[in-house]
Order: C-alpha cells, then sequence, then structure tokens
C-alpha cells in the first residue's frame, strides 16, 4: 500500500502470468513416479540421499532410544511423503471464533468420505497444540485439492480468506516460535529474519489478543492507543517486500518494517525515559525477541524437493557462524528480564543446539536456558542433543578446526559440543527437537532465553573476534544513556539514502491534516499528531497514514541510521470531486464535502472517533446491492432496506455503514461490519477494490 509497492506494481502482474503458466504447464507434466516426485524443472527428484541417511546416522539424533534404527527410518519415510495443507485462522477477532464456525459448518461436512481416482481423502483435522483449535490440517497433495471438486471450493475458500487477512495458510511448525514468547500488550518485539511474514503476523494477532482487542468494530478504541510494536526485520530487500504483503492484511498500526542484516542489526534510539535526562536519548531494547533464522532447511524435505539432489553437510558448516552472531546480536538487544526464541527449520545439530550453547558459554550467567515442556502439552516433541559430530560432505569427522584443510570449509572451536558435565550445566536438553513422524509435519528446532542480566562486553566481543571478519563484527551496544545522534541537514526524517520513500509526520496545526480532521469531527481524544505521509515534502498529496506513539518516536530519532521499508495503516485517502461540485456547485471544499476520504484499511480504527452523522445503518440486502454494482443508483436499493432510508441524511462524499450480518438473516455467519461508502446526488457507492467485494461476498452469502 506504500509507494514502493504501487512502483511494482506491474512487475507483479507480470510474476502472477509466469505462474499461472507454470501452473498449467504442472498440470500436464505432474506424473510422480513410484519413489519419486515431480518437480518444477522438468526433471524428477529421486527420493533418496546416501550422504544425508549417512549423515544423520552418525549424528544419532535419536539417541540411546532401544528402537533408534526404527525411529531414524520412520523419519527417513516421512520425509518421503507430502506435506499436509496447513493453515490458521487469525485469531485475534471475535469474527475468527464465526469464521472457524462457517467453517465447521459449511465445508467440512462435504468434506468426509471424499474419494479421489481411488483413493479416500482425508477431511480437515485440527491441530491439537494449537490455542483455541483455529489451526487445520489437511493430509492431501495441493494438486489433488485443487482437482478434487469438493475440495477444489474448499481451496478458492482459503484463497480468499487468505487474501482478507482472516486465514495464513502456513506450515505447521512455523506457527510454533511466536507461540513461546507470552507477548503482552505493551510489549516491544524484533523479529529480526521476519520474511515473509506468517510468524509477523502471529505476533501482531497475540499482541491484540492479550489487549482483549476480540473485536474490530467494538474494539477498535483499543487499537488506536495500543502501545506495543513489533519491528520486523529482513535482510533481503525483495524478502522485505513479501512482508510488507503479509502484514497489510491485518491493518495494524504497531508494526515497522525494517530492512538489516540481524547480525548487525543496528542500535535504535529513542528520548530517554528518565526524567534527568529529557535531551538525551537511548538504545531501544526489547521484551521479546523471534529470530527464525537462515538455515539448510533439512527439515523441509517434504515440501522443498529439490534437498534430495541439493543437499550437503557443508551449508550446515557455512551457516552455524551467521546463526551465532544473529542469536548473540539478538541477546544485546533484548531487555534484561526479556525472552527470546531462537528457531530453525533444520535437525542439524551444527545449527541448533551448537549455536545455543556457544551464545551460552559466551555470555556465562546472563543468559539461561528455559524450560519450555510444559509449554503447549499435546505438541510431541524430543529433548536437545548433548553430543553430536562435526563432518563434511565425505561425512570425514573432525576432533579440531585445524585437523580440516579443506579450501571450501571453514570450522570454528564453537561447532564442536562442550564436556558432558557442561552441556548439563547449560541445560542444552531444554532445547525442543520436533521431527515428521511425530506430529506428520516437518522438522524444526526451537530453544527460548532469558536475559538474566547485562551481558559482559569481554566475553562476547571475543567470541564475535573469533567467529566474525572485521566487516561484520558489532561493538557490544552500551546499557546506558548515549548523546543524540545529529540530524541530517538535508531531509525530514528517515530514508535519505535508501530508495525507500520518507516517512514525514505532518503537524496537527496544518492546514491540510487539520481542515479533513475537522471536517469529519476527529474527536480530540484521537493523537493527531501520529498522522505522517510518505514523500519527501511532508504534504498529504494521496494517502495519509497513522501508527502508533512509539513508532513515531522511532522514525524521528533514526535519520538515516535505520531503512525503514513500510509500515502505518493508510487513513485517509485523497478523493476526486470535482463531479461533486459540478453537479452542486453550492458545494464548499471540507465545509459541505471534503476531497480525503476514508480508507477501508483504517476505518475500524478510526470510526469511534468520527462524528456520527457520517454512519449509515444497511441490512443484508443492502450490501448485496453495494457489493454487485458499482455506483448502484439511490432507487437500486430495497424499499425496506436501512440504508435507502437513511441516505437523505448522509453527507455528499464519504460515510460509513454500519451493518450486522446475522445468520437468522440469511447470512453465512455472524459479523458486524464497517465499510466505507461513497454518496453522490443520485448514487452510493462501495469503496472497497474488486478483490475485497469478492471475498466479503463469499463469506457474507457463499457466493464464489
Amino acid at each position: 500500500n506504500n509507494a514502493s509497492l504501487e512502483r511494482s506494481s506491474t512487475t507483479s502482474i507480470g510474476y502472477f502470468r509466469i505462474w499461472k503458466i507454470l501452473q498449467e504447464w504442472e498440470k500436464k507434466n505432474n506424473k510422480p513416479t513410484q519413489g519419486k516426485r515431480a518437480y518444477n524443472d522438468k526433471s524428477e527428484i529421486v527420493l533418496k540421499n546416501e550422504k544425508f541417511e549417512g549423515y544423520y546416522r552418525k549424528q544419532n539424533i535419536f539417541g540411546s532410544k532401544s528402537d533408534s534404527e526404527n525411529e531414524f527410518q520412520t523419519l527417513i519415510e516421512f520425509l518421503k511423503k507430502p506435506l499436509p495443507t496447513t493453515f490458521r485462522i487469525c485469531g485475534y477477532l471475535q469474527h475468527a471464533f464465526e469464521l472457524k464456525k462457517h467453517f465447521e459448518t459449511h465445508y467440512i461436512p462435504r468434506l468426509q468420505n471424499v474419494e479421489f481416482e481411488g483413493k479416500t481423502i482425508p477431511a480437515p483435522q485440527i491441530i491439537p497444540w494449537y490455542p483455541n483449535q483455529l489451526a487445520y490440517s489437511i493430509d492431501a497433495q495441493k494438486d489433488i485439492i485443487r482437482k478434487s471438486p469438493p475440495f477444489k471450493r474448499l481451496q478458492r475458500f482459503l484463497v480468499s480468506e487468505n487474501e482478507a487477512g482472516n486465514i495464513n495458510r502456513q506450515e505447521a511448525v512455523s506457527m510454533l516460535p511466536p507461540l513461546f514468547l507470552d507477548l503482552s500488550p505493551h510489549h516491544l518485539v524484533l523479529d529480526m529474519c521476519a520474511a515473509p511474514g506468517s510468524k509477523t503476523a502471529q505476533l501482531i494477532e497475540a499482541i491484540y489478543n492479550q489487549a482483549h482487542v476480540k473485536d474490530a468494530v467494538q474494539d477498535s478504541a483499543n487499537l488506536s492507543s495500543l502501545q506495543g510494536l513489533i519491528i520486523a526485520n529482513d535482510a533481503d530487500p525483495k524478502r522485505a517486500q513479501m512482508l510488507v504483503h503479509q502484514i497489510n492484511r491485518l491493518n495494524s498500526p504497531n508494526v515497522l518494517v525494517v530492512n538489516h542484516d540481524a547480525s548487525t542489526m543496528p542500535n535504535i534510539f529513542v528520548p530517554s525515559s528518565s526524567s534527568n535526562k529529557l535531551n538525551e536519548k537511548e538504545i531501544l531494547k526489547y521484551d521479546r525477541v523471534l529470530a527464525d533464522v537462515p538455515c539448510s532447511g533439512d527439515g523441509t524435505f517434504r515440501k522443498n524437493l529439490s534437498l534430495w539432489r541439493d543437499w550437503t553437510a557443508t551449508s550446515g558448516l557455512s551457516l552455524h557462524p551467521l546463526q551465532l552472531r544473529i542469536l548473540i546480536r539478538g541477546l544485546q538487544l533484548l531487555k534484561v528480564g526479556g525472552y527470546m526464541v531462537y528457531s530453525t527449520c533444520s535437525m542439524n545439530p551444527i545449527e541448533n543446539e551448537a549455536v545455543v550453547s556457544a551464545a551460552l558459554k559466551a555470555t556465562g550467567e546472563s543468559i539461561s536456558l528455559v524450560d519450555i515442556t510444559e509449554k503447549l502439552p499435546e505438541l510431541k516433541r524430543e529433548s536437545g542433543l548433548f553430543t553430536w559430530k562435526v563432518m563434511d560432505d565425505t561425512l570425514q569427522e573432525y576432533n579440531t578446526p585445524e585437523e580440516c584443510h579443506s579450501e571450501n570449509i571453514t570450522l570454528t572451536s564453537t561447532m564442536w559440543p562442550l564436556s558432558m558435565d557442561e552441556m548439563k550445566a547449560q541445560h542444552i536438553e531444554r532445547c525442543a527437537r520436533i521431527y515428521p513422524q511425530n506430529q506428520n509435519t516437518g522438522g524444526f528446532f526451537i530453544a527460548m532465553l532469558k536475559k538474566e542480566s547485562p551481558l559482559q562486553a569481554s566475553k562476547v566481543d571475543s567470541l564475535k573476534r573469533d567467529e566474525a571478519p572485521e566487516a561484520k563484527r558489532q561493538k557490544l551496544d552500551i546499557e546506558v544513556s548515549v548523546p543524540s545522534p545529529a540530524p541530517h541537514p538535508t531531509t525530514k526524517t528517515g530514508n535519505n539514502y535508501f530508495d525507500e520513500e520518507p516517512f514525514v509526520y505532518i503537524k496537527p496545526d496544518d492546514e491540510s491534516i487539520s481542515s479533513v480532521s475537522n471536517f469529519y469531527g476527529l474527536d480530540p481524544k484521537f493523537p493527531r499528531d501520529q498522522f505522517f505521509v510518505r514523500n519527501q515534502s511532508g504534504t498529504p498529496t494521496r494517502s495519509v497514514y497513522f501508527a502508533c506513539s512509539l513508532f513515531k518516536k522511532i522514525i524521528e530519532n533514526n535519520i538515516n541510521r535505520v531503512k525503514f521499508v513500510h509500515g502505518g495503516v493508510r487513513f485517509f485517502v485523497k478523493q476526486d470531486i470535482s463531479p461533486l461540485l459540478k453537479s452542486n456547485p453550492s458545494l464548499e471544499i471540507n465545509k459541505d464535502v471534503c476531497n480525503f476520504r476514508i480508507h477501508s484499511d483504517g476505518v475500524n480504527i478510526i470510526s469511534p472517533y468520527l462524528n456520527e452523522k457520517f454512519f449509515c445503518d444497511a441490512n443484508l440486502e443492502d450490501l448485496k446491492i453495494l457489493m454487485k454494482n458499482d455506483y448502484p443508483r439511490l432507487e437500486q436499493f430495497p424499499e425496506n432496506g436501512k440504508l435507502k432510508a437513511g441516505s437523505e441524511k448522509m453527507v455528499f462524499g464519504c460515510n460509513i455503514v454500519n451493518a450486522h450480518a446475522k445468520i437468522e438473516d440469511g447470512s453465512y455467519t455472524d459479523m458486524r461490519i464497517l465499510l466505507p461508502v461513497w454518496r453522490s446526488p443520485n448514487s452510493c457507492n462501495l469503496m472497497l477494490a474488486r478483490k475485497e467485494k469478492q471475498n466479503l461476498e463469499l463469506e457474507l452469502f457463499g457466493i464464489d
């Protein structure tokens, strides 16, 4: 929704066309044979990798179990099976539970005992460990779901609700890390490697859920005053844009997307919280940190078939130093008393226990490993490993870094396990390993750490000198106030030397925004100083955005230090009112009609603060007319409808339609809806994009 996405819309259309062509090719050529599965480069992947099997046999990941060989064979068998399709319903809205009821009433009954090509397809099952039973698993390949008529109907529902932000199609184990963080509404959270954004979306939902924001209409006042913030970072600019697309669906004023190498994440400055240091700034520290780090991904064999062909042991070895730097940097940025979750989609101890153990050794008693065995009790997991081996692609074992003379491999001392006594003292068994055969998922690793006291610079700096090249070193941040950085002379805020448009805040008394606020009767309690635009001039030329107060402090105190990519919710957007003025010459701008309308993204947040004259009730029949027609004339609305009766009281221009869809009135689901409309002399038009209208039609009336 920001300028950067608008610039890339043409490219997105091109990618979409290519994707459609590839889909058609897959339909014609996807013919798996025994022991093989088709891959999208017209080759077939043989589901076998002797080096992979040999590597993990030597690692003895199932330990001293009496049936460890059988367990290992079961693992290999599961890795060859297609991964189930999984999704979760976004859980911070009351509407989530209505959507769950709708799904279980209108879809699951039609998916019982469905056969396709002589085989019975299992109906969707609830994922037992996910809170409030809001996640589901379908044990069928995507091509079967697309081709089977009953499941094809389900697929259209999933696509529609995913686009609307009501569900997230997400791998089951990928849902786990945010569930361990115990978020509160005031928490400041850093998601260090956030793209593509599914976990970030979960973090947003968790903050809202804890703030008791259960209904976007009834509790929208809570959204504008909520002070928690999630900073979502990714090192890849293109993946950061994927992240933007994901979180945009949630319309949250409590998310800021940035683009930095997580291992050298910059310090962010905010005004000092100390009353006697009002002119100084302090480094922002986080209540919670999530680091789902880049990894070899060998827990994803079931969906990334190329790994059967391309997997090597050296990928884990090469990523270990980066993973350790990210973990250390996250711990530096964590508040004392705060929690950090480290996770990978790998089963490799070099990327998992070795990284956690090395971080614990470097930080001493400042960091402890948290026991998470009581969390999510229905989740089946294995304990962390105490021992492992360091091997190359030939499965040659090394006992010290000096033994390796290969130019392609760099070994570091942190890759080896410590003594058994040291490992037990670290409680490395508190790490959690998720294997595919446990609950028909991918492979995954999770560790949760707590910061007990400030880090000791000497130990951490020593580790970073050993593990990181000079260009990658990050000096340990100071735990006290620092002088304010000097502002850049040529820009109002942020991104002076980046491609992204800057974030420029509008003064509350600026005529350009005060006239809009006054026209809509914006309540004085609403924080008018938190409106901003995405252009250098600071003038509302197209869109006006809103974000929480901490968001503003971060933007204005980190000029040219942080690469800000995206954030905020679009509240107002410029509207052409010349047709209205032409038909009604007596109308005055910002007195009788406003040239900025309220955008659908921000309508739920701003509506409690608007003058009541901008609201008009509507019933289901009115909504049908609005969704099926562009600029429907007033006489098209039913005489017994609420909208036609209330249209005489509407102001010209933007109004808000308030509707309560009920099952007893013919709706597929119970939900309260606020929708922006544009009132012209003879018509009333719903100001939603076509796709949004289609999604709403499917949800309310089952119309595809």
